[in-house]
């Protein structure tokens, strides 16, 4: 057994759940590398603390069932259902209906107008870029 597969194999040797093959081999290998038998000592340890401390710990025995009827109070408990009618279902539609057109008509802007702003850039532009002045395309098109 190399140095990888024991690394992977303290959990299950600590908890003995090695077959008798790697076991034998686990023990054999822990024997004769110094490396892999300071750390099986050392995750043994750890492992030895950490089941202290849980079993310190033991757990309520009463606390499931008091979850437990907490929840059945709480499903037994009637709730009020509020049944939607049609007049309730039909006021919705009309007023999502109406708060989409109001939206579309806000939102709507026609490319047909032009303000007085928009000519005042373009203007603008052709000033400072006038478009009867060179261009890269026009070079390209001359190479051709």
């Amino acid at each position: 057994m190399n140095c990888k597969k024991t690394n992977t194999n303290f959990i299950d040797a600590i908890e003995k759940t090695l077959s008798n093959d790697e076991q034998k081999a686990f023990e054999q290998h822990i024997a004769s590398c110094q490396t892999c038998s300071k750390s099986f000592q050392k995750v043994k340890e750890v492992y030895q603390s950490i089941n202290a401390e849980v079993e310190e710990y033991a757990p309520n025995p009463l606390l499931a069932q008091k979850i437990w009827d907490r929840l059945s109070s709480k499903q037994n408990a009637e709730s009020t259902i509020i049944p939607f009618t049609s007049r309730a279902v039909g006021s919705l539609a009309a007023a999502g209906i109406a708060l989409g057109i109001v939206i579309g008509t806000l939102l709507n802007t026609s490319s047909a107008t032009v303000s007085p702003n928009d000519e005042q850039w373009t203007q603008l532009a052709e000033d400072y870029f006038p478009s009867d002045m060179f261009s890269p395309y026009d070079e390209l098109q001359h190479n051709d």
